[in-house]
């Protein structure tokens, strides 16, 4: 599975978009200071993750999120737990779906066999210590 996130600045509220087959091992790397654009940030939390089918799918959702360079945007996809743009997908890809906004929501997926499984919206640094 491959996630998409936001990530806050504790110091000006600004927002980092990224996105990363691990989660856990990439917040780490980023509040290491590994990333040279949140290392200015002066601490960061994780305040919004979702998970994706594939890194293919999670890195267009992160590239159009980037291109939107809209605040109140972000703060509604974070508000509603979900992003409800949809990845348009090759057709040759047969193992991903495209998703409707409606039918996921906060904590669930839907899985190429129309299944669904849970995830984990994290929210704060300390679930990762």
């Amino acid at each position: 599975m491959s996630y998409v996130y936001i990530l806050e600045s504790i110091k000006d509220s600004r927002y980092y978009i990224g996105s990363t087959i691990d989660l856990k091992k990439r917040f780490l790397h980023h509040k290491s200071g590994g990333t040279p654009s949140t290392k200015k940030f002066g601490g960061i939390k994780l305040i919004f993750s979702q998970e994706f089918n594939t890194l293919k799918e999670a890195r267009y959702i992160e590239r159009r999120l980037k291109k939107l360079k809209r605040k109140d945007y972000l703060r509604k996809i974070i508000n509603d737990g979900f992003i409800k743009i949809k990845y348009k997908y090759n057709r040759r890809d047969s193992s991903v779906v495209e998703r409707n906004p409606e039918e996921v929501g906060v904590g669930s997926s839907i899985l190429s066999r129309g299944t669904r499984t849970n995830h984990i919206l994290i929210l704060g640094e300390e679930n990762f210590l």
